[in-house]
């Protein structure tokens, strides 16, 4: 059997279909700095033909019925479904990439112990970037040649 991590989770929905998108992105950036493991905005089409926004958010089952009182003051909606789902994850780990003029930190996907993929941290490129006075783009394109070589040695 591979190894990677299974969990139970709390996956809450909210269906949206009078809220401004400026107010969905402000609560998905607020479920997310509160903890929520994570929060998607999906379109989706509503009875009657009206088009509508899902924000779903992925957290602890402990933590649902916080986020269903963040959902039901944050938005317009007037109810949020909740159902348990079981999430499987690789494992990861975190490694330090060198690159001209600093480091970039990259997430490393691993299965069964072995890297399968990995990515470099975007803030990570973003601020090295803006310290070498060069486009963000240079710099994620090194560094996902360097992650590239982590996964794929």
């Amino acid at each position: 059997m591979a190894d990677w991590e299974t969990r139970e989770l709390a996956m809450l929905a909210a269906d949206l279909d009078d809220e401004s998108p400026q107010v969905v992105a402000d609560a998905q950036a607020k479920a997310l700095s509160l903890g929520a493991l994570d929060c998607v905005v999906v379109p989706t089409h509503m009875k009657k033909g009206r088009a509508g926004l899902r924000v779903e958010i992925l957290c602890e089952p402990a933590d649902a019925p916080r986020f269903v009182e963040f959902l039901l003051t944050h938005t317009a909606t007037l109810g949020v479904r909740e159902s348990r789902v079981r999430r499987h994850a690789l494992r990861r780990e975190e490694r330090t990439l060198p690159l001209r003029g600093g480091e970039v930190r990259v997430k490393v996907a691993l299965l069964d112990g072995r890297p399968l993929r990995a990515a470099p941290e975007f803030e990570d490129c973003r601020a090295l970037a803006e310290r070498l006075g060069v486009p963000v783009r240079e710099i994620v394109e090194e560094a996902r040649a360097g992650a590239l070589r982590i996964a794929r040695p």
